[in-house]
């Protein structure tokens, strides 16, 4: 399973999904030393929030993951607490990306069978950090039927010149996040 759960069945809320442990509503300070997180805060590029409300923060996990090779966490910008409203897990597939449909693939039913009230939505375009439209998304959403938030995964296939590696997205935002 790409999530943990306590209970698959029991999941009518956002905050009972976890990836790698962490959970919408948790303090990252549960889960990261504040030096970090703050180091993250400090070093990332905002510039996707142009209000600054949210700051976005990695972490690499050099093996010490269970699935994902890097964690990207959303938190609001004044929020002494860091509390968690958005948790993204990352698989890397450099030059692989058939890899990561079938991957994919494999994870949306997964999602569909624990979620089967949820609204689903495929949205397959040009990555909009790419100006020359030679990257590629393919994105499904399931917002859930609570409107607690939405649980989503994700392939980026980059194109050689825009210098990222193709990966595999996870992700469980909070509406509030939303």
């Amino acid at each position: 399973l790409i999530f943990n759960l306590q209970s698959w069945t029991k999941a009518d809320d956002i905050s009972e999904l976890e990836i790698e442990g962490i959970s919408i509503g948790d303090s990252l300070l549960d889960h990261f030393p504040r030096e970090l997180i703050e180091k993250e805060k400090a070093i990332m590029d905002q510039s996707a929030y142009t209000n600054k409300e949210y700051f976005n923060a990695w972490f690499e996990g050099n093996g010490k993951f269970e699935t994902y090779d890097y964690l990207q966490i959303h938190l609001k910008s004044n929020d002494v607490n860091y509390i968690v409203k958005s948790v993204e897990g990352k698989i890397i597939y450099k030059n692989n990306i058939e890899e990561c449909y079938k991957k994919k693939n494999i994870i949306y039913e997964e999602l569909k069978n624990i979620f089967p009230s949820a609204t689903v939505k495929h949205d397959k375009g040009s990555h909009s950090a790419d100006s020359s439209g030679k990257s590629k998304t393919d994105t499904t959403y399931f917002f859930l039927a609570n409107k607690t938030g939405v649980i989503g995964v994700a392939c980026y296939d980059y194109s050689i010149e825009f210098g990222k590696a193709d990966n595999l997205k996870v992700f469980i935002d909070s509406l509030e996040f939303l």
